[in-house]
């Protein structure tokens, strides 16, 4: 399966075109998975005594955390969907492929961009601290 597209400028590529229901289907289930999740873990920390222990209260601080973070992924990628710019790399503005997609349908950007943005800063400005 060849998963490559070209971008088409103000549409999306031809073959991300014909799968945007499904990409959208996919960000509705994980936007509501992620709600439910929240409102169980509310549900949980109102089920138990204030500072039952403090390793609790930290796991379920990053649980909430963690599903947060996700639903606000899940949800600006359904207003890149409504804006039109789905599936387009916010950084360089080229095509994210649709294998990438599939794995990660809320990705905002590309392999490359990705790989870039995680990379470690080195060299003479990695001990500045901008002020």
């Amino acid at each position: 399966m060849t998963t490559t597209h070209r971008a088409v400028r103000g549409a999306p590529p031809v073959d991300l075109a014909g799968r945007l229901a499904e990409f959208r289907a996919v960000l509705e289930q994980q936007r509501r998975f992620r709600l439910e999740q929240l409102q169980d873990l509310a549900a949980a920390a109102a089920n138990f005594a204030p500072a039952v222990d403090e390793v609790h209260d930290e796991i379920a601080e990053i649980l909430r955390t963690s599903a947060m973070t996700a639903l606000a992924d899940v949800e600006d990628a359904l207003g890149r969907l409504r804006a039109g710019t789905y599936g387009t790399c916010a950084r360089c503005r080229q095509p994210i492929s649709l294998d990438r997609l599939e794995v990660l349908p809320m990705s905002r950007y590309c392999m490359r961009c990705q790989h870039a943005l995680e990379r470690p800063v080195t060299g003479f400005f990695a001990g500045k601290v901008s002020r």
